[in-house]
């Protein structure tokens, strides 16, 4: 499936709202849909008011603003859903040791610090695992602020680099940002460890005991931190961590798992390989649009949020057709 068109299929959709109107609400008052006044006021109330508004876009729609039409199509569908407004924590892997893979980590690790920037969103590093090398596997990010999560959840997956033959994969992993009173967590059923926290080549980085990794023992869940200073902050950043994975995993029915796999895709956005990245090419490919781009680090700069906006509008087509047209 492509997205060339996207912005005008979305219109299409909006302008079919509008022609439709009538037998869409009929349907939304059929037996099943909102056959109560309960469900009226809670269900097709708020269907029939987003049915008007997305009607009216697409009557005062500026087309030459494609990026905005998809923004605005998403506020209206999403009003009131909490995850639209969340925060993200990323975790960046890779499996083998690879020069390539942890060189371009660190690369994947600056383009997102970049976007958190542009968006005012807080971003920071809360922890990393390097090799005896002192090659980077594992580094795990927390970025604060609205829209965070839809955007990064476009992200995970694995990424794939091609060089000399060989094809080290890199994977993301997305949770949403939860807040403690969202999940209760029995300290009976954590292990927590403490450690001096370790820098490249397996030097201490601080002098105290600081670095703190949490175990969830009935999923096998762990969260770690090791940037902060004190070991109350760093055991604080790796509890919201672990809820994070927690709430995630309970919503994938994960929770009875008695042992993760740590490269475990839990927010079902990248399934697989979503990206390649060529190396020797420098080229960039998008499996979820079908295209190649040239200039991998021009991509990191900039090609990021056009891939995540071509998502986005692909999003909008398919929520406004299982919304009112596929009942």
């Amino acid at each position: 499936m492509t997205h060339r068109n996207d912005n005008d299929l979305l219109l299409k959709r909006i302008y079919r709202l509008k022609d439709e109107y009538d037998n869409i609400i009929k349907r939304l008052s059929e037996i099943g849909a909102c056959s109560t006044i309960e469900k009226i006021k809670k269900e097709c109330g708020l269907k029939m008011s987003i049915l008007d508004e997305l009607i009216e876009l697409g009557k005062n729609n500026d087309k030459t603003d494609k990026r905005s039409l998809a923004e605005k199509a998403y506020r209206i569908i999403n009003r009131g859903d909490i995850d639209d407004q969340r925060g993200a924590l990323m975790e960046i892997m890779t499996i083998r040791e690879d020069p390539d893979a942890s060189g371009f980590m660190l690369k994947m690790v600056k383009a997102y610090g970049l976007i958190s920037q542009k968006n005012r969103w807080s971003f920071r590093i809360f922890s990393e695992s390097r090799s005896k090398k002192g090659l980077l596997k594992e580094v795990s990010i927390q970025v604060s602020g609205p829209g965070a999560l839809r955007y990064l959840k476009y992200e995970s997956g694995q990424h794939r680099l091609i060089k000399n033959k060989k094809s080290p994969v890199i994977t993301i992993t997305v949770y949403p940002l939860i807040q403690k009173k969202e999940i209760e967590i029995d300290p009976g059923d954590i292990n927590i460890d403490v450690s001096k926290s370790s820098g490249p080549g397996g030097q201490s980085v601080n002098t105290s005991d600081s670095s703190v990794r949490i175990t969830h023992i009935p999923s096998g869940l762990t969260a770690k931190s090791q940037q902060e200073r004190t070991q109350t902050k760093n055991k604080y950043i790796a509890m919201q961590m672990l809820r994070s994975k927690l709430i995630r995993a309970e919503k994938e029915n994960m929770i009875n798992i008695k042992k993760a796999r740590r490269d475990e895709i839990l927010f079902g956005y990248g399934i697989g390989t979503i990206k390649v990245y060529d190396l020797e090419k420098d080229t960039v490919y998008e499996k979820a649009t079908r295209k190649s781009i040239s200039g991998i680090d021009a991509y990191l700069k900039d090609g990021i949020d056009s891939f995540v906006s071509t998502m986005l509008e692909g999003e909008e087509i398919k929520k406004i057709d299982s919304y009112f047209f596929n009942r």
